[in-house]
């Protein structure tokens, strides 16, 4: 199912009665979905496995508790049988008149878990009861979980804006055998009267490492891949092939201290979604097979990095 996303900007009351806004997706009105998996991530640890799960719940619409909980199966379907792991409640109950309606943001998080590669996480939002009783599983959020090659596996949602430096997505830290997969949508290619819509990610490599990205977006559409280092806004590569499916990676050398390389989607023709699978290792031959690979100046200046 596909889900229509736009932002709007919540402010939560944190600590000394100080409040935070920032943007975040929503669940567009005609798609009555439950919620949306805004982050998951799941880390391998000598203690037991860590998962950890951002959901947007969408509108509550009572004052009743909702439970949003974590299930652990085998399988994409939620049946009886699939492990409990989590539960938050949300409920409209003493939010402020402009929240109500509003979506939820919570986060589900369990330690200590073994052997999750493979498995599927399932989320319900005050639909569980119901999911058992009539099998009806478009009451659930579900989210692969991990990849054997990895140790620390990231799924993260794009959050706009993040078309320029100050507001790109932080996705997290690097490091071998480090594993994410970024989901984000192109809304415009950019005319004179629109501005392009371009997607940056923030990763911060803490070691050397070879930075391996795939691109997958429809074949009608033409995006590209561009690696950027942060501080020296200098271009490391640029991978700008017509394929639907693109490979771009890049070699990261002699780090003493963490550094910032934001990965840039950048629209070429068309719009719509697109996905990039990324995979941190140290096997050099990669390098020699990304798409069309390409590193110019120039396109500092065709997409506005230098301003």
């Amino acid at each position: 199912m596909s889900i229509v996303m736009r932002n709007r900007f919540l402010c939560f009351c944190i600590a000394f009665s100080v409040c935070v806004a920032f943007s975040t997706p929503t669940i567009a009105e005609e798609e009555m979905v439950p919620g949306v998996v805004i982050k998951m991530k799941h880390k391998v640890a000598k203690k037991g496995d860590v998962l950890v799960v951002h959901v947007l719940a969408n509108d509550i619409g009572s004052d009743d508790p909702r439970p949003v909980a974590l299930w652990l199966s085998d399988d994409q379907t939620l049946e009886h049988g699939d492990r409990f792991l989590a539960e938050d409640t949300i409920s409209d109950y003493e939010r402020g008149p402009d929240m109500i309606g509003m979506p939820v943001l919570t986060k589900l998080k369990v330690k200590q878990l073994k052997e999750l590669e493979g498995k599927f996480a399932i989320i319900t939002i005050g639909t569980a009861r119901e999911v058992f009783q009539t099998g009806d599983q478009s009451l659930v959020l579900v989210q692969k979980i991990g990849r054997p090659e990895c140790v620390s596996d990231l799924f993260l949602r794009e959050d706009e804006p993040n078309d320029e430096e100050g507001v790109a997505v932080r996705a997290g830290k690097l490091k071998q055998h480090y594993c994410a997969s970024l989901l984000g949508e192109i809304e415009a290619t950019g005319t004179e009267e629109v501005r392009a819509d371009i997607d940056r990610y923030r990763f911060f490599v803490k070691e050397s490492l070879v930075f391996d990205s795939t691109l997958t977006h429809g074949k009608d559409l033409d995006f590209d891949l561009m690696f950027v280092a942060v501080e020296e806004a200098e271009i490391l590569q640029v991978c700008d092939g017509f394929e639907s499916i693109e490979r771009c990676s890049i070699e990261v050398a002699d780090v003493d201290a963490p550094v910032a390389i934001d990965l840039v989607v950048l629209p070429t023709s068309g719009s719509g979604p697109y996905t990039i699978a990324i995979h941190a290792h140290n096997d050099a031959s990669v390098l020699e097979v990304n798409t069309n690979a390409e590193n110019s100046a120039g396109a500092m200046r065709a997409v506005g990095l230098d301003q």
